[in-house]
């Protein structure tokens, strides 16, 4: 009965000691899942900055893109009035010549 006794005593601290060890691992990985859960909000929270950021991105592009049709246009609009100012000038070029002409000839009738 002693021996038994022991046998049981034994067997029970044995079983002690494993309830103890499960309990240990069991905090363990309450305390691993509790920081993965702050992990987890922590990169939430840096997914959304990322998609703010990302939406402001977008909208620097569009903005970009707007300006850069602008100005395209207005590259556009100088290259053509450029041009009419050419055509204007080679135009009273013209006009003075036939006027420095014009003189010339009434110089030449009036002598």
């Amino acid at each position: 009965l002693e021996g038994e006794k022991g046998q049981l005593e034994v067997a029970n601290s044995e079983h002690v000691a494993k309830i103890e060890n499960i309990q240990v691992a069991y905090k363990n990985l309450e305390a691993r899942n509790k920081a993965m859960e702050q992990n987890e909000r922590v990169l939430e929270k840096q997914i959304e900055e990322l998609r703010e950021q990302s939406s402001t991105l977008d909208d620097l592009n569009t903005q970009l893109k707007d300006k850069d049709d602008a100005l395209i246009q207005l590259e556009e609009t100088l290259r053509e009035k450029k041009q009419e100012l050419e055509e204007i000038q080679s135009q009273s070029e013209d006009v003075v010549r036939q006027w420095q002409d014009r003189a010339s000839e009434l110089e030449a009738t009036t002598k």
